[in-house]
């Protein structure tokens, strides 16, 4: 009788805690929290960045934007830059490396050790010490791909644990958040797909949630975990492993920002497929600030240094009133293993190359007299390496982004929303200090990964003075298409590679140099001595 006695204290003071919990504020619950270990890795360190051509114009941007992000920064460079040029303290400079000299392989522990991401924006150079775009852009990028394939490690995806489902004790963290509240009459709970404890072990038994939606009334059910103070920072969303009946879900998120806030919550939807079990990833992009179910702009984006809660939902609405296609009846959602976060593998090499590269390998001779002036004049044959660079990357085993800038200028203009399209078909210009946000934006991107893709100013005069945020970069590379999956997208795959036509006569050449965009570009070129070509 005592034992039983005190077994029921033992209950009713965890529960008493638990409801303490539940009133504190959220800066308390976190202050509770700090020493015990959370059930996601802290943060785990931003890898170095190795970026080539760094002194160039295009890679010191490219430098000073992995700067501003706190990100860590090897800085391969031939010659050191002048006094007062320096980089910041984040970044390890790395001299003497010509790349035009195949001797520079040999220095690959200087180079790889610690690094997991490249960024290639170096390019041909001019004048002493001339270097070739063949050497440059085709030799040097396979061998640096070649090299990084061998020091990296396999890129995979990583989960880590927010909420496990293997216990009656972990099933009890979840609460009720059904209709009834609003005076209607859905009704959920969660279960266990098996009937024991010692089957779930033997068989890997999973939590089910389920229950009956009603429709008339609030029509939804919920159910969402006690406080949790979980931190995913280095995590790039929500992964589920489900066995659902083909109707729709939610997931909700409440952090920092909401924790107070009633019927506030950050949320994102996902489909079932009826009896079969399917992995469901969102990212925390995918996931909208609401209140009961309307779009709450007055939300910052989900930041996920701190999750207060997580919560699943079986609504017959979407978002403002849409309706989500789910209809009155019985639901189950069965889930294995518990919820998680996740890190998804990004782009280990970005590779800057040049619009125009994949246009030149498939035009006639007849059609490049009609072709933008680079294309005509391709001169070096630079179009043909940068194209072969390119191709030497993506059948390295790498993860990739490649990104084909139009015309590359230096002008102080006003910000400017940015366009990335597929197949070589735009023109534009676009500045070096953009192409740089782009290029870390990617290396922090899972949706950039494997993709290829032209990229310049908005044209429109709504995209005039208008900066790129996260998650409008997020939306510019979710919106592309990986390299092997072009023909979904009714784009033929990308062409082989071959080298450089015969060049133009000099009397063709003087043709085209007498273009007035040529001698327009000629003339913002002489304005800004560089040291490479097209970057």
């Amino acid at each position: 009788m005592q034992a039983r006695l005190d077994g029921t204290l033992a209950v009713r003071a965890k529960r008493w805690l638990q409801s303490l919990q539940r009133r504190l504020k959220p800066e308390e619950t976190a202050r509770k929290v700090q020493e015990e270990e959370l059930r996601v890795p802290k943060a785990m360190g931003t890898p170095t960045v190795l970026v080539f051509g760094a002194t160039g114009r295009l890679g010191t941007a490219v430098v000073r934007a992995l700067e501003a992000e706190g990100r860590r920064v090897r800085a391969v460079v031939r010659e050191k830059k002048e006094e007062g040029e320096g980089f910041g303290a984040h970044v390890d400079v790395l001299e003497g490396i010509d790349l035009a000299n195949e001797e520079w392989k040999a220095r690959e522990p200087e180079l790889f050790q610690g690094i997991q991401h490249v960024v290639w924006a170096a390019g041909p150079r001019r004048g002493p010490g001339e270097a070739t775009s063949e050497a440059i852009d085709y030799q040097a990028v396979e061998a640096c791909a070649s090299l990084a394939r061998k020091s990296f490690p396999e890129a995979q995806e990583k989960l880590a644990t927010l909420l496990p489902l293997e216990s009656e004790e972990d099933l009890q963290q979840w609460e009720r958040l059904d209709d009834v509240i609003m005076g209607g009459s859905s009704a959920s709970g969660w279960t266990w797909s098996l009937a024991t404890r010692d089957e779930r072990r033997k068989q890997g038994g999973s939590a089910v949630w389920s229950g009956t939606l009603i429709t008339q009334g609030g029509g939804f059910c919920g159910t969402r975990t006690r406080a949790l103070a979980a931190q995913a920072k280095e995590c790039d969303g929500i992964a589920l492993r489900v066995r659902g009946d083909g109707k729709r879900y939610k997931v909700n998120v409440k952090t920092q920002a909401n924790a107070d806030r009633s019927e506030s919550t950050y949320q994102a939807a996902f489909d079932t497929v009826e009896g079969e079990w399917i992995d469901v990833r969102l990212p925390w992009e995918c996931f909208v600030p609401v209140r009961k179910s309307r779009v709450d702009a007055s939300l910052p984006p989900l930041d996920p240094s701190y999750i207060h809660s997580i919560g699943l939902v079986m609504s017959k609405f979407e978002f403002n009133g849409m309706l989500s296609g789910n209809e009155a009846g019985k639901f189950s959602l069965e889930l294995s293993g518990g919820i998680h976060a996740y890190i998804a593998p990004k782009p280990q090499f970005v590779l800057v190359s040049s619009a125009g590269v994949e246009r030149n390998a498939i035009v006639t001779e007849e059609e490049r007299k009609n072709e933008m002036p680079i294309v005509q004049l391709n001169p070096g044959g630079i179009l043909n390496w940068k194209y072969k660079g390119e191709m030497s990357v993506r059948g390295s085993g790498l993860t990739y982004t490649v990104v084909r800038p139009t015309g590359l200028t230096d002008e102080d203009e006003e910000p400017c929303m940015l366009e990335a399209l597929q197949g070589d078909k735009i023109m534009g210009k676009i500045s070096r200090e953009e192409v740089a946000e782009v290029v870390v934006a990617a290396l922090r991107s899972p949706a950039a990964v494997n993709k290829t893709f032209e990229l310049r100013r908005g044209e429109s005069g709504e995209s005039k003075g208008k900066s790129m945020s996260s998650r409008d970069m997020y939306g510019m590379f979710s919106a592309l298409v990986k390299d092997f999956d072009r023909p979904t997208r009714g784009m033929y795959p990308l062409p082989a590679a071959t080298d450089p036509p015969p060049p133009p006569t000099p009397e063709r050449v003087q043709e085209i140099l007498n273009d007035p965009r040529v001698q327009a570009r000629m003339e913002a070129d002489r304005a800004a001595p560089r040291e490479v070509v097209n970057q």
